[in-house]
């Protein structure tokens, strides 16, 4: 008969799964790879229709989930011609905004719940109480009941805008303030929010009116108002979307490229990928997917398991 020695075997795997744990957290230099939602025209042109997919910031690899032709795909009447913007509630449940034939260019004044399995479209609303000539080309979730976006361009600039979810009404939205100062033109290219502190930015063309020149706006979401900050030189950005370790990247609307901007004060950064051959048109935005990577939950398990206190076990002796 052998014996094993159990505090040896159970150091060796605390060992291992601390080391997956880092591994898939992006710790001691290892990049933690998170999956982005995405939309894209479809079709050659621009208001062709829309596409659906998924990115990895590992390899670049492009899954797409479905495509809307304007010609089959249809909303309230009207062909889809463009999901303006994304995003994904942290309890799974997926949204875009979408440009129909019904109106005018790229105003979304549409708010579609997608299936996040196979795209088809759940319901739909129609955001009545937007501004004139005005359409939400930002989004993103805030928590399970609450979605924010940008609505520009309106005559006052680019609003803040909040819908609930919880009660249920998203043919109204409340819009507020102006989160685009400083920008020649009030379309968003993109909004997200720092997981690292919490902070929302927005994306919108420079004062210069340069479309190679982007400007990267904090967002007071209580006042609805934006700080003008750093100047990028990514040409047409259209989308951000922060990793959970607090990178942030940015698709490019001219050239399906994703980059990641590497000082948030400076505007600094840096090319990651081309896109365009897996994507059928422009980018038209970018979101982050709360999945969570299996290896770290499977290692915090295995942690937890080996950690917990063991109970002495008593054995009555026979005589």
């Amino acid at each position: 008969m052998f014996k094993i020695n159990l505090s040896k075997v159970a150091k060796r795997m605390i060992g291992l799964g601390a080391a997956a744990a880092m591994a898939s957290a992006g710790i001691a230099g290892t990049a933690h790879a998170d999956v982005f939602w995405g939309t894209s025209f479809y079709g050659s042109g621009y208001w062709g229709g829309a596409q659906l997919w998924k990115v990895n910031t590992s390899d670049g690899n492009v899954n797409v989930i479905k495509n809307y032709p304007s010609t089959t795909a249809t909303l309230d009447g009207g062909g889809i011609t463009s999901f303006s913007a994304i995003a994904q509630t942290p309890n799974g449940r997926l949204y875009v905004t979408v440009s129909t034939t019904k109106t005018s260019g790229d105003r979304a004044d549409y708010l579609a719940e997608l299936n996040s399995s196979n795209g088809a479209i759940d319901t739909y609303w129609n955001i009545t109480n937007e501004t004139s000539g005005a359409g939400i080309d930002s989004l993103i979730a805030a928590g399970n009941n609450m979605l924010y976006g940008i609505e520009s361009p309106n005559s006052s600039g680019a609003g803040f805008v909040k819908i609930n979810l919880s009660n249920g009404n998203f043919s109204s939205a409340s819009v507020q303030g102006n989160a685009g100062p400083g920008a020649y033109w009030y379309s968003s290219g993109g909004m997200a929010m720092d997981p690292q502190t919490g902070v929302y930015y927005a994306a919108f063309s420079n004062a210069s009116g340069s479309s190679s020149g982007y400007i990267l706006n904090t967002i007071n979401t209580t006042t609805g108002n934006g700080t003008t900050g750093s100047n990028t030189d990514i040409n047409g950005m259209n989308g951000l979307a922060f990793t959970k370790n607090g990178t942030l990247w940015a698709g490019s609307f001219t050239n399906e490229d994703l980059y990641t901007i590497n000082s948030l004060a400076t505007g600094g950064n840096t090319f990651r990928y081309d896109l365009s051959t897996s994507l059928s048109g422009n980018i038209t935005s970018l979101n982050n997917t709360p999945e969570a990577g299996t290896l770290g939950l499977l290692s915090i398990g295995v942690l937890a398991l080996l950690l917990r206190p063991r109970r002495r076990m008593w054995r009555k002796k026979i005589t």
